[in-house]
């Protein structure tokens, strides 16, 4: 085999996996108690994260790595409930939880919160 493929064959699966995009299959939604669930992500999906439905509103736990996630989870979490997301709790400031903030603004407006450790809003 050339030597000049061997790059190729290392980069391409990688550049494959980086392009993936979202879709409404990229978690697994798992009711773990009443109005608590789990967002597990998928293969090739490299964040989890959770929702909780509260008596008028959602609150979110980790916003994923990228906003096209982000958004699958918000059109999972419409399948449960028609109440709006109002809190966002990003856990620390990696970007796998926090990428998709903007994501919960696009899709509730601006009265969405975000809720995080002093150092995690600086670090972000």
């Amino acid at each position: 085999m050339p030597r000049a493929i061997m790059p190729v064959i290392f980069v391409l699966p990688l550049l494959l996996l980086s392009v993936q995009t979202g879709s409404a299959q990229s978690f697994d939604i798992i009711r773990v108690a009443d109005g608590v669930y789990a967002a597990i992500g998928k293969p090739g999906v490299f964040s989890n994260g959770a929702f909780i439905v509260n008596k008028d509103e959602v609150v979110v736990v980790d916003t994923h790595l990228r906003p096209s996630w982000a958004r699958d989870l918000i059109a999972e979490i419409r399948k449960v409930t028609d109440k709006p997301v109002r809190y966002v709790v990003d856990t620390h400031w990696h970007p796998d939880h926090v990428q998709g903030n903007q994501a919960y603004v696009s899709a509730f407006g601006p009265t969405v919160e975000y809720l995080a450790q002093h150092n995690t809003r600086d670090d972000i």
